[in-house]
């Protein structure tokens, strides 16, 4: 019996990087540029990590937002800045193992 193999599927076109990211933290709007990150792609999507142009810490709990001028369809922008928490006051005297 004759058995037809499915071919792979193609790979959805890449849309592109979204343009005009600006990172809005404290009254200030800082541009940023986008780095691919294919280990992130979900369903279709690709993903794009926004980099701030000067070096950013946001504290956990503020509020940034990060948008975008054009967001090309199948495009995802990712973002995180956000610090880690510092350790607790009975962790800082623990040996390094």
């Amino acid at each position: 019996m004759f058995r037809r193999r499915r071919r792979p599927a193609a790979a959805a076109p890449d849309p592109g990087p979204p343009a005009g990211v600006i990172l809005h933290y404290r009254g200030r709007a800082i541009g940023c540029s986008v780095l691919r990150d294919p280990g992130q792609d979900r369903r279709g999507r690709t993903a794009w990590v926004a980099v701030p142009a000067e070096p950013v810490t946001i504290a956990p709990g503020e509020e940034y937002e990060v948008t975008a001028t054009v967001l090309p369809d199948g495009a995802e922008l990712l973002a995180d800045f956000t610090s880690p928490e510092p350790p607790g006051e009975d962790e800082w005297w623990l040996p390094a193992v």
